[in-house]
Formats: C-alpha cells, sequence, structure tokens
C-alpha cells in the first residue's frame, strides 16, 4: 500500500477529529519529528517520538524559552498560504510516495521558491556523499518533482544558503517553513515497512539536505547529529541490501577521494588542535541542555 502524505491522525474518540493548530511558532513546527536511532531494525516507525505542541503563548513560547530560541509566529499571509496550499492538496488528492506511480506533486509554491531550486542547484547542494556532484545537479531534481518531501529539503537548504549570503528574516523563515514540510513527509515515507532502491535514494538526500541545513542553524547541534545519524543508517541499509543508488557511496570510492585530498591540507598546529577540542569541552560543561537531551542526542 502506498503511503499518503496529508492524511489525518487516527481521530481519539470515535465520530471526532482532533483539531490540528497550525498557528504555532517556527522553531516548533521545524522540530515536530524527532528519531529515536536506538530503537532498530531501521525505519520501525515505533522509533519515532514527537516533542509536545507549540505552547502558542506570545511573544515566546514554552519550548523556545526553555531551550534559549528565537521564537517566531507564522504571519496572517503565512497562515492564508498554508489554508490555500491544504485547500489545494485536498482538491487534487493527497500525494502518492510510491515507486510504481510517481505522480508530481500539486502543492502551490511561491515565486521565491524558485528562486531557492536555483540558488540549491547552483551553489548550495550538499557536497557529500563524496563524488556525488552529477546526482545532485541531474538526478535529485527530478526525484524532487515526485517527491515532495525531498523538494521541501531541497528548498529548505536554498533558502538557509540564500540567508547567509543575504541575511533577510523571510529567506531564514521560508527555510524553517520548508524543513517542517520536509520532516512531516520524511516521517510518512521512513515509517513504510519496505522501501525501493529508488525511495532509499530519496530518504538519504532528504537526510543530507536538512544535515546540511541544520549546520546553518544557530540551534541545530541536535537536529545536525540527528541527521548525521540518518545518513548514516540509510547509506548503510543501501550497502548491506546491495540496492542501487544515484550516489556514490561505495567506501573504497571514499577512500581513495580522502587519499588524492590529502596532499591539500595543510597540516594543523597542535595548539589549533588543543584549542578545538578545549572548546569542545567547555560547550558540553556550559550547556543548558537536560540529561534527557544528552541521552537522545549522544547514546546512540
Amino acid at each position: 500500500m502506498p503511503t499518503q502524505l496529508g492524511s489525518s491522525e487516527p481521530s481519539l474518540t470515535a465520530g471526532r477529529h482532533a483539531k490540528k493548530s497550525r498557528s504555532g511558532c517556527f522553531s516548533c513546527k521545524a522540530r515536530k519529528v524527532k528519531v529515536n536511532t536506538a530503537t532498530l531494525p531501521l525505519f520501525n516507525s515505533a522509533a519515532y517520538k514527537y516533542i509536545k505542541k507549540c505552547s502558542e503563548t506570545r511573544p515566546v513560547c514554552e519550548s523556545c524559552e526553555t531551550r534559549g530560541l528565537s521564537c517566531i509566529y507564522p504571519s496572517k499571509a503565512d497562515l492564508r498560504i498554508t489554508r490555500h496550499r491544504n485547500s489545494a492538496i485536498k482538491a487534487n488528492g493527497a500525494v502518492i510516495l510510491s515507486s510504481t506511480s510517481l505522480n508530481p506533486t500539486p502543492t502551490a509554491f511561491k515565486v521565491a521558491d524558485f528562486q531557492y531550486f536555483h540558488h540549491f542547484l547552483t551553489v548550495a547542494y550538499p557536497h557529500m556523499p563524496y563524488e556525488s556532484d552529477v546526482a545532485w545537479c541531474s538526478e535529485i531534481p527530478k526525484l524532487a518533482h515526485h517527491y515532495q518531501p525531498l523538494l521541501h529539503a531541497v528548498l529548505s537548504l536554498g533558502a538557509s544558503h540564500s540567508a547567509l549570503l543575504h541575511p533577510q528574516s523571510r529567506y531564514r523563515t521560508d527555510a524553517v517553513i520548508h524543513r517542517g514540510l520536509a520532516l512531516a513527509g520524511l516521517r510518512e515515507l521512513i515509517s513504510r515497512d519496505r522501501h525501493s532502491d529508488v525511495e532509499l535514494d530519496v530518504l538519504l538526500a532528504i537526510c543530507y539536505s536538512l544535515l546540511f541545513q541544520s549546520a546553518e542553524m544557530a540551534d541545530g547541534l541536535i537536529d545536525f547529529i540527528s541527521m548525521m545519524r540518518g545518513c548514516a543508517l540509510i547509506t548503510g541499509q543501501i550497502l548491506h541490501t546491495g540496492s542501487s543508488s544515484v550516489f556514490c557511496l561505495n567506501p573504497e570510492n571514499f577512500l581513495q577521494y580522502i587519499t588524492r585530498q590529502l596532499p591539500k591540507i595543510s597540516s594543523l598546529e597542535p595548539l589549533s588542535m588543543e584549542l578545538g577540542i578545549a572548546s569542545l569541552t567547555r560547550r558540553r560543561v556550559n550547556s543548558t541542555f537536560s540529561s534527557s537531551e544528552y541521552t537522545t542526542t549522544f547514546d546512540m
């Protein structure tokens, strides 16, 4: 059975449906999916847990206040766009994620999204896996047309990188919106019992895109580590099953690439290495993360 995006959660009581709020802050939306990678086998939907929904208290919600994050709420224009987008999806039917029937996504996009997509293709696409530039610039854009979560991941990275070059709040806001949509779609696709070779490539592309995007977030440490773990798990799945991939994942190719690059790298001074280690140590000691967050993040 293909997985459908946009399907409602099971009702809490018979004949009643829980109303889903769409006015929460962008930080909470972007973090509504957290992966508990300690539970295997890979892609078991039971291994996923969720953070409680945004308290929607203004000007700063409880979650952002606890984490010390910037709390940005969607404007009225953003809410109108979301309602229009959901209406379009309902009118055209849910998006089917199937390896045998890849339907173009019906979601409405803004003019700025084309800018983010172009920026991704020309500048911002991930440089990993190594020697996979052709895949990122040719094959992944084709798949993004058919897999909505991948498209949102691509747009999120393009928007985040654009914000670095041109610091504008609109770019950062768009990046968080697309990241939240990409994470929601990632959950839907990853919860399937079986995945085709194409879907494994889509999953890996989403994780790499969100990995690089989280590196550009001031508060993206936990997200970065989660996505890095996701990239490793999916790569291991592809290599273990012998699945074909558009990416260059052969460990031998990676070693050859690193060997060629070593002569170009200048030696690190011992003092620089000591300062780097000391900086990491201070970050862990002075961090405001709770012990449970440390367990979730580092005990993988």
